[in-house]
């Protein structure tokens, strides 16, 4: 069977939405493996992570808010203790199935991979859809934003293997600081001139979406001289050009020089710099002077167009402009401004080198780990959803005075955040509040709980030392030793393993104890000569033998073998098809469904062992009736008829009917109690084997004394040919001594069937784990985080 496909009882408590996809899984919790709850543990994933993780999927995954607020284990009537229980141990179970899912991140690198899985569900934030609004888009960015905080705070709960460079990356999501301002390093500005103010420089900001121009300022030089027209006239030579500032009617101040450049034809294309100067600090009144007169074209004296010329002035940066704070940016990292070689209007394919660094900028806050995202808008799904569980439940209210108690960043917690104790159900969605961030700690190399000074102020009882740290050790709920778990559907493979189990352990341990059952059968049919325990174990022995205490082995293994195959196998199936019909109500009627099972089964197997019986009794009453078990069977069908192997199953039922019953509520009791009196057997073959031993003496003692009466009533009517009915025996042992013949043999029976019931259970399970029927594989369990990280 393919464990994504597995069918699974309904007899579970747990039922699911149908909106919820959760997968059922094969339970790799195994005591046959050795693979227990707290294995993720061992990776290093302490209780706090897990229980946070808990928290962080009940508010931030549909299907956990649904399956926490939609469970059917809670029923009309319940009392305000019982629904705390199951709150309780619902939580702790769906605590102990996130740990199991944590079982498939253990290598290395995977608390980074699961850190990566959690972000790309919840911290990313998703594209607007064309019927959202602004407001419920701007809800959906908070809320990622919030998923993105929890995750970090999640990640800052571990002690080993801290993805330290990953959290890095959200905090600086989470920061969300922005670029408000750059500041200059201390020559850029003189270092960075010969800029155009109408081409201005392109900045770049490392790492980042923020965006920013250059601020530029005149330094008094001319950049260059464009040719605006060169004219008609030529040169023989480059001519001088003069530049200077007109001070007057003929007035002209020369501040800067230049010599032009000829084409083939003579006249000027372009003017180079000889001398910058140092007073242009607008183009207003510049005037240019061509110091070498043209070559004579007397034709052309009439027409003669000289050149137009234009000064650029030269610029430096005088500073850096943000146009966009961008996101994103940790506020404790510096980020270096570049300045490019190409300008914001050109799309030239630039090199690393062709950038410099012309400042820093420091990245100024908007939002921290230490900040809340959320409206109380946010917040409406889910407690939509929780205000429809109180309405249904109104005896669960929590009475509490301000602040919501449910879901996300919640007012004010109940400090220290987890006591141990059960608590309102809706503590349990409580998120560490504002106040309470991450910082690095360079000693321990990695990121670190803390609170700021406001809930340093607000709490100052609750952290550790008297330090801004959050204390150390503290979990966030409780967490079971088992997952949320059901049944899976069983086949036909599995029953006939579960017969093949019965048969095997009931057949071996009765045959073992055979010498028990020939000195109890002795004391039942001849109470005169078989009295009391030890006196009949020797008078056997001395008169009889050895072989004698192995009388009748033969029906004792067939008989046992065929009937305990049938009783355990329909034992297992009718329980389970009881508790499917009773669905939720199953564990209500718990003892009611053991003994209808187990009632059932007995009556089924009674009537396959009774012949058996018939036979061995004969056999060890009247060792002289035939050579061997064959024989007497033979000679009974001859002389008696095959009514005589059967006539007693009224009375063996009686006898066999309650004894099952009894063993097998007792057992079933008792194991369980057990269970929760130590529940590391839960986890090691070796205990839970000695808790079925346990249990199979209890029951085995109690199933003895029950049904001694009608074992000693079979005795009376198969030792010997006899007319009598089960009435006419009852009266004859009435007669003969009251109601102690009916308690003949209690003692030795005390022993034997403790012996019996207790090995056989003990049997019983190892053959199922040998045979991968053990009660750890036929469960499922609910895969909460795979489930909720699926895509």
């Amino acid at each position: 069977m393919n464990p994504e496909d597995a069918l699974a009882d309904s007899s579970s408590v747990y039922y699911l939405p149908e909106e919820v996809q959760f997968p059922w899984k094969i339970d790799p919790i195994n005591k046959r493996s050795g693979i227990t709850v707290f294995d993720a543990e061992k990776a290093g994933y302490n209780v706090g992570f897990v229980t946070y993780l808990s928290r962080f999927l009940l508010n931030f995954d549909r299907g956990c808010q649904l399956w926490w607020f939609q469970c059917d284990s809670i029923k009309r009537g319940s009392t305000p203790e019982s629904i705390e229980q199951i709150r309780f141990d619902q939580f702790a179970q769906f605590a102990a199935s996130v740990e199991v899912g944590l079982q498939g991140y253990e290598g290395s690198d995977d608390p980074k991979r699961l850190l990566k899985d959690l972000y790309n569900k919840y911290g990313t934030i998703p594209s607007r859809t064309s019927s959202e609004n602004d407001a419920e888009f701007s809800s959906k960015r908070r809320i990622a934003k919030a998923a993105r905080r929890h995750i970090a705070l999640l990640f800052g709960l571990l002690e080993k293997q801290q993805p330290t460079d990953a959290l890095a990356d959200i905090l600086a999501q989470i920061d969300d600081a922005k670029i408000t301002q750059v500041e200059l390093i201390d020559s850029a500005t003189t270092k960075f001139a010969g800029y155009d103010s109408l081409a201005p420089p392109l900045i770049e900001i490392d790492d980042g979406n923020a965006k920013a121009q250059a601020i530029l300022q005149p330094t008094g030089r001319l950049l260059r001289i464009d040719i605006v027209d060169a004219g008609n006239t030529t040169y023989a030579k480059p001519p001088l050009i003069d530049v200077g500032r007109s001070c007057g009617p003929e007035c002209v101040t020369i501040d800067a020089k230049g010599i032009a450049n000829l084409d083939s034809k003579g006249k000027i294309e372009s003017v180079k710099i000889t001398d910058a100067g140092k007073d242009f600090f607008n183009t207003e009144n510049i005037v240019f002077n061509v110091v070498q007169r043209p070559n004579p074209d007397l034709s052309a004296l009439a027409t003669d167009r000289y050149p137009v010329f234009r000064a650029i002035l030269d610029n430096a940066i005088k500073s850096i402009e943000i146009t966009e704070q961008g996101s994103g940016y940790e506020k404790n990292n510096p980020v270096k401004v570049y300045v490019s070689s190409r300008t914001q209007s050109s799309r030239s394919n630039e090199r690393e080198s062709d950038k410099q660094l012309v400042g820093m900028a420091y990245p100024t806050v908007i939002s921290n780990s230490f900040s809340s995202f959320l409206s109380k808008r946010d917040t409406a799904k889910l407690d939509e959803l929780q205000q429809k569980f109180l309405q249904e439940y109104p005896q669960l209210r929590p009475q509490t005075e301000g602040g919501t108690v449910s879901g996300f960043d919640s007012d004010t917690p109940t400090l220290p955040f987890w006591t141990g104790k059960k608590s309102q159900s809706a503590e349990f969605l409580r998120l560490l509040p504002a106040g309470v961030g991450l910082e690095y700690d360079n000693k321990i190399k990695r990121y670190v709980l803390a609170v700021d000074t406001e809930f340093k102020n607000k709490y100052p009882g609750y952290l550790q030392d008297n330090t801004n740290r959050w204390p150390l050790g503290v979990d966030f709920g409780p967490r079971a030793r088992t997952p949320i778990e059901r049944n899976r559907k069983l086949g036909l493979s599995e029953y006939w393993r579960f017969g093949l189990s019965g048969a095997i352990c009931l057949s071996s341990v009765c045959l073992t104890l055979t010498p028990f059952d020939v000195v109890k059968t002795k004391q039942q049919t001849n109470p005169a000569k078989y009295t009391e325990l030890f006196p009949s174990i020797q008078e056997v022995y001395k008169n009889e033998g050895i072989p004698t205490f192995y009388t009748g082995w033969l029906p004792t293994l067939v008989g046992n073998f065929l009937s305990g195959g049938v009783q355990y196998a329909s034992t297992e199936y009718l329980r389970r098809m009881f508790s499917e019909m009773a669905g939720l109500d199953a564990a209500q009627y718990e003892v009611l469904i053991i003994l209808a099972a187990s009632g059932i089964a007995s009556a089924i197997a009674g009537c396959v062992f009774c012949p058996f019986e018939a036979v061995r009794i004969r056999t060890v009453a009247q060792p002289k009736f035939a050579a061997n078990a064959g024989g007497v069977l033979q000679r009974i069908l001859d002389e008696e008829g095959i009514e005589s192997l059967v006539n007693t199953i009224p009375i063996f039922l009686f006898k066999n009917i309650p004894y099952a019953m009894t063993k097998f509520t007792v057992f079933d009791i008792s194991t369980d109690r057990l269970y929760q009196a130590f529940p590391a057997a839960q986890e090691q073959l070796q205990l839970s084997l000695l808790v079925s031993l346990a249990g199979g003496i209890m029951g085995g003692t109690a199933a003895a004394i029950i049904s001694n009466p009608a074992d000693s009533i079979i005795s009376e009517l198969k030792k010997a040919k006899t007319e009598l009915s089960p009435l006419d025996a009852i009266q004859n042992m009435i007669a003969r001594g009251g109601v102690g013949p009916f308690f003949a043999g209690l003692p030795l029976r005390i022993v034997r069937y403790t012996l019996i019931a207790s090995l056989s259970f003990v049997t019983y399970d190892a053959i199922r784990f040998a045979l991968g029927i053990g009660s750890d594989d036929l469960k499922l369990y609910l895969d909460v985080l795979g489930g909720a990280l699926q895509k």
